[in-house]
């Protein structure tokens, strides 16, 4: 069933709207394909982010404002099918210039995916500044098939999410345990004493400790089914966890997706 634009009643004229009317009128240009299928042509063509069903009928119902990432995602395969066919990038930049506005500083952080997380680990704090960021210069994250790289909003530490055959974890570089490595980093670096330095670094291990217990609890939300081995994951945070935190700071938190085929 094709999902209508909705009315101004449900979402005000302004930028919202603005990409809300931009996102059906391709929509109709595509033929009103159904929620499931968008979902689907988005994994199979191995995109830069997921998007699952319930995300694509929120975006087009206007809950919430989506991830640039997702949003990316649908505008890519619904370019494609549609009967004008546009020049796809041509349609994903116009596309981002009507989603940047949406952004302000007054915007809360969406949660339009079923996310699993670590409630006692919740904070609140400010919106995340948007800073490019590329981990695929990390030699160590193609061995363990990291697809992607994403924004994440601020309210949690660590959050799981299963969407399809993959299982994504976010880490928020918000959080003020992240802002703990920081300081600590710093003060390794400024030791005046082998003994200090050890003290530091030690305390940074016990963090690094703390992150990666959070992420073997989160991960038990997650099914058999969908998640990969422990063993697998928590070598993978292990492996990265300290240099990600590092430079958490400005990295504004991102999203790791771990991606795997079904067993």
């Amino acid at each position: 069933m094709a999902i209508p634009m909705p009315d101004e009643g449900q979402v005000p004229v302004g930028p919202h709207r603005d990409l809300l009317l931009e996102l059906h009128d391709l929509y109709k240009q595509a033929g009103q394909p159904g929620a499931r299928r968008i979902s689907e042509s988005v994994r199979e063509a191995e995109l830069k982010d997921l998007v699952s069903h319930q995300t694509v009928s929120s975006m087009l119902k206007g809950d919430n404002i989506p991830r640039w990432t997702k949003l990316e995602a649908v505008v890519t395969v619904l370019a494609q099918w549609s009967v004008e066919r546009p020049d796809v990038r041509a349609a994903v930049k116009k596309m981002h210039r009507l989603w940047m506005p949406t952004q302000s500083p007054t915007t809360p952080p969406n949660d339009e995916s079923p996310e699993f997380a670590l409630a006692s680990q919740g904070h609140s704090g400010g919106q995340a500044e948007k800073v490019a960021y590329d981990l695929s210069s990390v030699s160590t994250l193609e061995r363990w098939g990291i697809t992607n790289v994403v924004q994440v909003g601020n309210g949690m530490m660590i959050t799981v999410e299963k969407v399809d055959e993959s299982t994504i974890v976010r880490v928020n570089a918000e959080h003020p345990v992240i802002d703990r490595f920081q300081v600590l980093d710093k003060c390794v670096e400024a030791s005046s004493t082998l003994e200090e330095a050890q003290e530091n670094a030690r305390n940074i291990s016990a963090l690094i400790d703390a992150l990666i217990l959070s992420y073997a609890e989160a991960c038990n939300d997650i099914s058999d089914e969908l998640a990969p081995p422990l063993r697998d994951l928590l070598n993978l945070w292990g492996a990265h966890a300290e240099r990600y935190v590092k430079q958490g700071r400005s990295v504004s938190g991102r999203a790791i997706v771990i991606g795997r085929s079904a067993r």
